[in-house]
């Protein structure tokens, strides 16, 4: 058999020829309809965060934080305000920053397997760390008593 011919009854003029190979692409297209689709949970919180690592322009992507003393994670900005700002150059930010943000997490559980993503939607405090100064000691030259 290589195709199929089917009409509504009594109405000849509605006869439609599938081919094996047409029939074979719907197969294929159910298929994929009835495959399961990937789980995504999302979940926006307000949290610190401290730089870790970033561009040195108002690039939204590859930026990296730590929340705390726990592992770096990777977060895209979304903050056009922040970025035009940062892109200015002010804020300059270091590692004893921290930033008060409204961080949106998505969980894709997809084939058994789960990711995760961090969008920054807002940056809503900027609080600059202490900075590094030097203390004041007086340069004299180190001298040896002979014995």
């Amino acid at each position: 058999m290589r195709d199929i011919k089917t009409y509504i009854a009594d109405e000849p003029d509605t006869a439609v020829t599938v081919t094996k190979e047409i029939a074979g692409a719907i197969e294929q297209f159910a298929r994929e309809l009835n495959k399961p689709g990937a789980e995504v949970k999302e979940n926006v919180s307000t949290v610190w965060v401290h730089p870790h690592r970033g561009p040195f322009s108002g690039d939204p992507g590859q930026w990296w934080f730590k929340r705390g003393r726990g592992e770096p994670f990777k977060a895209s900005i979304k903050d056009k305000g922040f970025l035009d700002s940062y892109g200015q150059g002010d804020p300059r930010l270091n590692s004893e920053d921290l930033l008060e943000i409204q961080l949106l997490e998505k969980q894709t559980v997809s084939d058994g397997r789960l990711s995760t993503s961090y969008t920054i939607l807002k940056v809503t405090s900027y609080r600059r760390g202490a900075k590094k100064q030097r203390l004041p000691f007086l340069k004299r030259p180190v001298t040896r008593k002979k014995r």
